[in-house]
């Protein structure tokens, strides 16, 4: 394991993963899948068009609805996603360029909530007459 400079932050964090990493004798690359594989994500690197095939397999068996970029540095990695992987999603009809409804609601299908304040005033007003 090559020595690093310290980070800026996640200080203990990198301290741990530093230590692990020299008592177990790992490579970067072992570091890295470990590192990973504890935090729960799946680590995908290739190419635009490898990334957008396992992006598209996901959906198309129901295993996900949406994906969350995660990147150890920035902005390079988010740059090269939107400039390189959207568009091969654009093109293979899997990622939206717009939304049907103005809200997150209606995108859901789902029935606009009674405003429990005008009813309780419709139901006075009715009691009233």
């Amino acid at each position: 394991m090559p020595d690093l400079p310290e980070a800026n932050s996640a200080k203990s964090r990198q301290k741990f993963i530093m230590g692990m990493a020299r008592k177990q004798n790992m490579t970067l690359r072992h570091v890295a899948r470990s590192v990973a594989a504890v935090q729960d994500h799946r680590v995908l690197v290739g190419t635009p068009e490898y990334l957008a095939d396992e992006i598209q397999e996901w959906l198309e068996m129901d295993a996900a609805d949406g994906f969350s970029v995660i990147c150890n540095y920035y902005p390079k990695p988010f740059e090269d996603f939107s400039n390189l992987v959207i568009p091969e999603l654009h093109q293979r009809g899997i990622f939206r360029t717009a939304y049907e409804g103005m809200t997150l609601q209606e995108n859901l299908g789902l029935r606009m909530p009674e405003n429990r304040y005008t009813a309780a005033r419709s139901a006075s007003v009715q009691a009233a007459d």
